[in-house]
């Protein structure tokens, strides 16, 4: 099926004046989509976008428009690629960018249009002069600007659609003003004024001569100290903006500016939150934001429960790119990377970068939890609590236990429907595990892999060490699935004998033969003979664990000894 660009773009411009509240585009949008019905039927995939394709369906007849059907995939393509996951535009649902027509006719109204390739004549607006631009992104420029009245640089802003905005783009330029002008704080850029030229509306601020914390994360990852010293910065910032009532809601490292001496400037208030104030600017379930770097809720369009936790949860990511390069969640259009915030854990930071402390992973990670009461209950906490990581005393998260990894795994995959149910695999009489649910590489990418399963296993391994043998053992159990899960055969095998070992040792021959015998044979039958083979060598190797298993302590020391040995290549 040929792709037909003009249909392409037509209805990624009625989608994106829908999202900008623009209901004239409704009955448009209805008709084109009753000519496309599987267009319609591929769109409402994407569950943000449910409420604009829930349009009153009308007769193709009634179809002003004439063309070819477009090719589903190409448009999902160009709207889910629109705002790029680096891009400085704000995403609106996926906010796809206006038809180049349109902003080419806008921009003809804008009064400072093409005022920086003017030639040696510098022009005016208000009483400002303007220099050139800096930076352009879905609903706003930026130039750098001389305030005549004072003789100083300031960065000017002004609404792209000039005098063709509509009220909620003003009333949410307006709202960005009002809230970065609450705020009196070093690391926050100020601003000066604001007010309008002709329905033209801007506002000047401090223009910070520099870089972003996003280019300088593209040169690498950060040390540990280094990128703690930068949140703590840019998260004193954050801290002040609550107590002041304004949560940012869009924080990310483009917006974060960095001055010749490498301070942090917050920037860019445009989805600002005051925390005493209902907002009105964001639809329910409109998603306005940065997938990347945006918490679940917001991510799923519940804004009643967007608050400062959604600042400390990007704040989190921010952290994690600073250590790996990358933020947490990242794929090839927007869409699919609101669904990994979504519904997936992220990597751990130290699979991408070994060098990570665990302490500051530790905090990391428990930034980035999904569920809100999880996270550090403020901004403050966060900043204790990295205190406590620069002086090099303990700090008072812990990671999240194995037991309850699964169990969000679990939920999840009850939860969404997408994810593709299999059948619970039971190992002779004995029922080792119903986590078993899903595709295996879903597993896999949910554990971290086999080095986040195996870090699951060591904290298996600590529970038995410390008394917990019965919690301990099924931990144990659970790696040894994750790791067959994705991949490990060999290691989750012997994983499995290490577990009946376990169970022979602590809960008696009888019970531990039984159910070790069934692990094996099970395996032999569903998985391979190499499988039960492993598992069964894992058995032998443990002849002497069997001999102090009488004694708790020695068989501890053997069971941790036999875990190292059979892990260390993956270390």
């Amino acid at each position: 099926m040929s792709t037909d660009p003009r249909i392409t773009d037509q209805i990624v411009e009625l989608i994106a004046r829908l999202l900008r509240g623009d209901e004239t585009a409704r009955g448009e949008l209805a008709r084109m989509l009753d000519a496309h019905p599987a267009l319609r039927q591929e769109l409402r995939t994407y569950s943000s976008l449910s409420s604009v394709l829930d349009v009153e369906q009308e007769s193709q007849a009634a179809s002003r428009h004439s063309a070819p059907p477009a090719n589903e995939a190409t448009l999902a393509q160009r709207f889910d690629h629109a705002p790029t996951v680096d891009s400085q535009a704000r995403v609106s649902s996926l906010d796809a960018t206006p038809d180049a027509t349109l902003a080419l006719q806008e921009r003809s109204q804008d009064p400072t249009k093409g005022l920086a390739n003017s030639g040696s004549r510098r022009q005016r607006f208000a009483d400002y002069e303007i220099l050139h631009e800096v930076a352009r992104g879905g609903m706003g420029v930026v130039y750098r600007a001389r305030d005549l009245r004072l003789d100083r640089v300031v960065a000017l802003k002004t609404i792209l659609a000039g005098v063709h905005a509509s009220a909620s783009d003003i009333n949410r330029f307006l709202a960005e003003a009002e809230s970065a002008a609450r705020l009196a704080h070093p690391s926050i850029v100020p601003i000066f004024e604001s007010g309008s030229v002709e329905g033209q509306h801007y506002f000047a601020m401090a223009f910070i001569d520099g870089t972003s914390l996003a280019q300088r994360i593209e040169q690498g990852p950060m040390s540990g100290h280094e990128a703690a010293e930068m949140l703590l910065k840019i998260a004193d910032a954050i801290g002040y903006a609550h107590e002041q009532g304004v949560v940012h809601r869009d924080l990310k490292p483009a917006n974060v500016l960095l001055d010749h001496t490498n301070q942090p400037h917050v920037t860019d208030f445009g989805l600002a939150k005051r925390i005493d104030h209902d907002s009105q600017l964001t639809a329910t379930g409109q998603i306005l934001g940065t997938p990347s770097y945006m918490p679940p809720e917001q991510a799923s369009g519940r804004h009643d429960e967007v608050g400062a936790t959604a600042d400390v949860y990007a704040l989190g990511a921010i952290l994690y790119a600073m250590l790996t390069g990358r933020p947490p969640f990242v794929a090839s259009h927007a869409m699919e990377t609101i669904r990994m915030v979504v519904e997936r854990e992220p990597t751990l930071p130290s699979e991408l970068n070994p060098s990570v402390e665990r302490d500051l992973e530790t905090i990391c990670l428990k930034c980035l939890q999904k569920p809100i009461a999880d996270r550090y209950s403020c901004v403050r906490d966060l900043i204790d609590e990295l205190h406590r990581f620069q002086r090099g005393e303990p700090i008072h998260a812990r990671p999240v236990s194995a037991i309850e990894l699964l169990q969000r795994y679990r939920k999840r995959l009850h939860e969404h429907k997408t994810v593709r149910a299999r059948t619970v695999r039971r190992l002779g009489p004995w029922p080792l595990v119903d986590i078993a649910r899903g595709p295996d590489e879903e597993l896999g990418q949910t554990l971290g892999h086999a080095r986040g399963i195996i870090a699951i296993g060591d904290r298996a391994q600590g529970l038995i060490a410390i008394g917990e043998r019965a919690i301990g053992l099924v931990a144990f159990g659970q790696t040894a699935v994750g790791l067959f899960a994705c991949g490990k055969r060999a290691v989750g095998g012997v994983t499995f004998g290490l577990f009946g070992l376990g169970l022979i040792s602590w809960a008696g021959v009888s019970v531990g033969a039984f159910a070790f015998g069934g692990l094996a044979i099970g395996w032999m039958a569903v998985g391979g003979v190499a499988i039960g083979v492993y598992s069964l060598g894992a058995l032998a190797l443990g002849a002497e664990g069997l001999g102090i298993g009488r004694r708790d302590d020695g068989a501890a020391r053997f069971f941790a000894d036999a875990w190292q040995r059979c892990t260390n290549w993956f270390r």
